[in-house]
């Protein structure tokens, strides 16, 4: 299947004209002030928000889709997470295939290998710390074996191993041949994990394309509204404010 195409959206009070296609293969990061509009794009992705204009998972029209293959095709992480339940580690992430109306022990298996949960399978979600807990959510997402997978700050207060773990995971998947768009404030984690980025402000989309064109200076301090830093010669990149 093709790539996920959003042309000339617009969303009343929260986006404006914008279009983004992402590729099989492809990490997109979505960067911004607070306010944005980075959550609501990701929803629009998914189909969960209406707007004007066009989305197209390949050449199909994803608002037409009937919800449950639109679910199978496009996994949404969102920023909070919570279980009603207190579920063990298995059967939280088998839930992720719930679009697909099975229990399919090789795709549980593998979503919890894919984000390094496997070894507490057995352990409740409300036992772990918030580091684990996030993997597990996003192993729940891995499990649906979606083409798209939309991550709304899946790293926020997470420690430095856990934003590596995670970062790492979801370019593992789109390595995968799937694709992948991440919302994200440390722009040098962004620098780090992304191919492609997508800098915002006020629901508008303000530069498209390659990590170097996006991240320069001159462009994300006006963006931003203070002087911003950038070396992407430094292994890892360094993006900060003066």
């Amino acid at each position: 299947m093709g790539g996920l195409s959003l042309t000339n959206a617009t969303v009343a009070g929260r986006l404006h004209n914008l279009s983004l296609k992402v590729m099989p293969g492809e990490v997109w990061g979505l960067i911004g002030p607070n306010g944005s509009g980075k959550s609501s794009l990701l929803h629009t992705l998914a189909g969960l928000l209406p707007s004007t204009g066009r989305l197209r998972l390949g050449d199909q029209d994803l608002h037409a889709m009937p919800a449950r293959e639109r679910a199978r095709q496009v996994g949404l992480l969102p920023q909070h997470n919570h279980s009603a339940w207190s579920l063990n580690v298995h059967d939280l992430v088998s839930l992720g295939r719930l679009p697909w109306l099975d229990e399919d022990p090789d795709a549980i298996d593998h979503a919890m290998e894919l984000a390094g949960v496997r070894a507490f399978a057995h352990m409740r979600v409300d036992h772990l710390s918030g580091g684990q807990q996030a993997r597990v959510w996003l192993a729940r997402v891995f499990a649906g074996c979606p083409q798209v997978l939309l991550a709304d700050e899946p790293v926020a207060s997470l420690d430095l191993l856990y934003q590596q773990q995670i970062s790492q995971a979801l370019r593992n998947y789109a390595r995968q041949g799937k694709a992948v768009v991440v919302a994200l404030h440390d722009l040098s984690l962004a620098a780090r994990c992304c191919d492609r980025l997508a800098l915002m402000d006020q629901g508008r989309l303000i530069a498209s394309g390659l990590v170097s064109q996006v991240l320069d200076p001159d462009l994300l301090s006006r963006v931003y509204g203070l002087e911003v830093m950038v070396d992407l010669a430094s292994s890892p990149p360094i993006v900060l404010a003066r």
